[in-house]
């Protein structure tokens, strides 16, 4: 029984035809992955058995974090892999809506998409799209509870719906997202994905985010709402280390709430939580990310914030901070962002 493999990197398709002496040959004996040029022969797919198989090293070096995995037997027709989630930049451009934000309308069966602003007092210029169905997305407000792979609106192009990531420093790559997995300009490396309606061996799973190097050898303490916040809005709160070695927060409160009238001059307005006895330190593994309390953000003081917190190094685990022998400590303050409504 013929079979076809199909690996997609986001950069190249690489398509592997395998025509097995074994017709009742089944399943995949190797992952491969690849980004590059490779071209693969057709007897490079078969082993002396004439089993189907493919090792990595017949793709070359795999550069590409993001695989999608999908095996299909060529004796049936290929699955309809995604209809509602298809490139139409061909084929359909986006004009704006009739209208501004929610309030925009479309003619011939479109819908009005607008770029998420849950803080703007005005919603911005939509853009009219073709309706959504099956699990696709223009952004993470398509997806419920999670985020919004591979999509580009603005081109005419939807994604798909994928969980929100739970562990600190998980992530999936090129997403809609109302929280983001990773750091600043970190990369999402090694997310294996499945796209809808297509048959694949593994299920999707999370990748790992990766410093670049001007972030590495820092340790970050991150507000991962995005800058604006609104009043009462959960602000989650992650240190980020990306130094060699391990680092040590303190077991109770790891950061205290700072204000600024012109994000200048600074004044501490104390820690995130009352605490009787410092704790055991929190271990932040070398590379790692790690949550910590989340901060509930005012709803009567509207204005500048940003999250100082400081860590110690050279500790012996297990144990508080101050009966640790830490051997250093370094202060970290966070992005300043505003707590209120824009235009």
């Amino acid at each position: 029984m013929a079979a076809l493999r199909w690996c997609l990197g986001s950069a190249v398709v690489v398509a592997l035809a395998a025509c097995g002496a074994n017709s009742g040959a089944s399943g995949v004996d190797a992952v491969a992955t690849d980004t590059g040029d490779s071209q693969i022969a057709p007897e490079d797919s078969q082993d002396a058995a004439g089993t189907d198989t493919l090792t990595p090293d017949a793709l070359g070096d795999a550069t590409d974090a993001v695989v999608y995995e999908i095996w299909i037997d060529s004796d049936v027709p290929p699955p309809d892999i995604a209809p509602d989630v298809v490139d139409t930049a061909d084929t359909f451009t986006p004009a704006n809506c009739v209208g501004m934000g929610g309030s925009g309308t479309c003619a011939n069966g479109l819908i009005c998409w607008t770029p998420p602003c849950p803080n703007c007092g005005v919603m911005p210029q939509g853009f009219c799209l073709p309706p959504l169905t099956g699990g696709a997305c223009y952004d993470y407000t398509n997806c419920s509870n999670g985020d919004c792979h591979n999509a580009t609106p603005t081109s005419g192009i939807a994604g798909w719906c994928l969980p929100i990531v739970k562990t600190a420093g998980q992530c999936w790559p090129n997403v809609s997202e109302l929280i983001p997995d990773c750091y600043s300009d970190a990369t999402c490396d090694g997310a294996v994905l499945c796209p809808p309606k297509a048959e694949c061996l593994v299920a999707d799973k999370p990748g790992s985010c990766t410093a670049t190097a001007a972030q590495k050898g820092n340790v970050y303490l991150w507000e991962r709402n995005g800058g604006i916040v609104s009043p009462g809005e959960s602000v989650i709160v992650t240190w980020v280390n990306n130094t060699s070695a391990s680092i040590f927060l303190p077991g109770c409160s790891t950061y205290s709430i700072q204000t600024s009238p012109d994000s200048t001059v600074w004044t501490d307005k104390g820690p995130a939580a009352v605490c009787v006895w410092e704790g055991v330190a929190v271990e932040v593994p070398a590379g790692s990310y790690v949550d910590t309390i989340a901060w509930q953000a005012p709803t009567d003081s509207v204005g500048n914030y940003r999250f100082h917190g400081t860590y110690s190094t050279g500790c012996t685990p297990g144990k508080a901070i101050s009966q640790g022998g830490c051997t250093g400590s370094q202060n970290v303050n966070s992005s300043g962002f505003f707590v209120g409504y824009v235009p």
